[in-house]
């Protein structure tokens, strides 16, 4: 039987998150990105502390959502922005 190794989850850290924040784009502070968690229900401790899963966020139609996304994603070599 082959045993196929399940690859972590990717996920979104804050580093990605600052590489978003651009002065007139919105969510551009600590504050502002915790604000955009609480608008969307999204643990924001668990953020800081390990990331959350891109699939988590995925299905949030806004430009924060989709740039974080494009970000992580070229980082981990998943795609480009």
């Amino acid at each position: 039987m082959i045993k196929v190794e399940k690859k972590p989850e990717l996920r979104i850290t804050m580093r990605h998150a600052r590489a978003v924040c651009q002065p007139g784009q919105g969510v551009s502070c600590a504050s502002g990105i915790r604000a955009w968690f609480a608008k969307h229900d999204l643990d924001f401790r668990q953020f800081l502390t390990a990331g959350i899963p891109i699939s988590e966020v995925e299905a949030i139609d806004d430009y924060f959502t989709r740039r974080i996304c494009a970000i992580a994603r070229q980082e981990a070599g998943h795609g480009r922005p």
